[in-house]
């Protein structure tokens, strides 16, 4: 009985409960949460003071010649002024490709300070007549528009064609001879091209393509024949006018088609015109 008591009395110790903490790694996360907001509120608050300055200031538009800095423009879509941040490169160069049928590629570059700058590389145009209808093309004879006036296709080469059984936009040239091959049309307009002589061509007649010839500033009539050794013919043809023709000669008809034997010869305009 005395142990007993002795147990009670002593009894076992009361334990006083303590309030729970937070664990440690609840509060770090809670104070990295607010230090991360308190920096993002920071950072909109600066890019909302600065954004405004990120502005184009400059447009720079090259390798454009059958349309104008304007028109290009007004496809991109784009200005001085614009927010440099917003712009999206790859749909201004798909809008500008959408917006002229004569360009082939479109590149759209960023330089600093903010400037903006567009790169088009146009096709090879073309453009030849067809009862009555005139046809613009490209090297790979497709059609690209067509006008009842010549006017609208003024700034392109025109080319007489071997004969056509169907032309329609957006659509290849289908042409009676469907084997040949009418490569060496192209490869003519590059030779010009390369010899500086494209600029004063007037007429491409590759109606025939073992007669081809060329007409140059309304004034001369150079047979080719066959599309060969046209560097040859080229300069051939250059080395006889500069001996021969002279300011008093105003229509000529020069025939290089045979690199041994070519044939020169003055016209009035009244014949030079009939054999256009």
């Amino acid at each position: 009985m005395k142990n007993t008591k002795q147990t009670m009395e002593q009894g076992t110790p009361i334990r006083v409960g303590r309030r729970n903490r937070p664990a440690e790694s609840k509060l770090r996360a809670l104070r990295t949460a607010m230090v991360a907001l308190c920096g993002a509120i920071l950072i909109l608050g600066v890019l909302l003071t600065v954004l405004p300055l990120f502005r184009v200031r400059e447009i720079i538009v090259e390798g454009n010649t059958y349309y104008t800095e304007e028109q290009i423009l007004s496809y991109a879509g784009v200005s001085k002024g614009d927010e440099w941040l917003a712009i999206d490169g790859q749909a201004v160069a798909n809008d500008v490709r959408r917006g002229g049928e004569y360009i082939d590629r479109v590149t759209v570059s960023g330089e600093f300070p903010f400037v903006l700058r567009i790169t088009v590389v146009e096709k090879q145009v073309m453009y030849t007549r067809h009862n009555g209808t005139y046809y613009a093309f490209d090297d790979a004879f497709t059609v690209l528009a067509a006008s009842a006036r010549s006017e609208d296709f003024a700034q392109f080469l025109y080319v007489e064609l071997p004969e056509i059984s169907a032309i329609e936009v957006g659509y290849e040239i289908l042409f009676a001879n469907t084997e040949m091959d009418m490569s060496y049309i192209p490869e003519l307009r590059e030779s010009l091209e390369k010899n500086g002589l494209l600029a004063h061509v007037t007429k491409l007649d590759c109606e025939k393509k073992y007669g081809v010839s060329v007409e140059l500033g309304g004034t001369l009539r150079l047979t080719l024949g066959k599309v060969s050794d046209l560097d040859e013919k080229l300069a051939l043809a250059e080395q006889i006018l500069s001996e021969r023709r002279t300011e008093s000669v105003q229509y000529v008809a020069l025939d290089v088609s045979n690199l041994h034997k070519s044939t020169y010869r003055v016209l009035s305009e009244a014949d030079f015109m009939a054999n256009g």
